[in-house]
């Protein structure tokens, strides 16, 4: 339904993605550490795409993969958290991977309560090359890495206020 859009046009016709989405899922929880690992499998119809400069309904999708997380506490006050994911994302007609899907996802966090209402927190992101579509003879989009450092204050100039700053892509990576 975009309007006024110079690059894309609306479509009233489009209809909403389907989701069909399957899962297994096992968790184990100990005192400090808890660890997630999901399977899951995914059906996608009426792909919502841009043909031609609008938005219309195009094919089907199939992604399926594996997530693992972690996260375990070192103290009370040091936290890690982490995710990897793989996912096998195919358009149904071709057989070719999804455009602008990455088959390896990750990150990784690191948080130390400094003091009560002081929280220092760093976040690692890890990004796979993605594909691009069929009709697009450039290659695929590079991978990247991030780090993002951040600083909470939380209740200490007025209760219930939490200010927070930090830096994004610290090493200004190319995304």
């Amino acid at each position: 339904y975009t309007t006024s859009n110079p690059v894309l046009a609306g479509n009233p016709h489009i209809e909403p993605t389907v989701n069909r989405n399957y899962e297994l899922g096992y968790i184990f929880k100990a005192i400090e550490t808890t660890v997630r690992a999901t399977l899951f499998h995914t059906k996608l119809a009426e792909l919502i795409t841009v043909v031609d400069g609008q938005y219309v309904n195009a094919g089907d999708a199939r992604l399926r993969g594996v997530e693992l997380e972690l996260e375990h506490a070192f103290s009370k006050a040091l936290f890690l958290k982490g995710n990897l994911s793989y996912i096998d994302a195919k358009d149904q007609a071709t057989n070719r991977d999804l455009p602008g899907m990455a088959d390896w996802l990750g990150n990784l966090g690191l948080s130390y309560r400094l003091h009560p209402g002081i929280l220092l927190a760093a976040n690692y992101r890890y990004v796979d090359e993605r594909a691009r579509s069929a009709t697009d003879p450039r290659s695929s989009l590079d991978g990247y890495q991030t780090v993002d450092l951040t600083v909470s204050l939380a209740d200490r100039l007025q209760p219930g206020l939490t200010l927070r700053a930090g830096v994004r892509n610290l090493f200004d990576e190319a995304i």
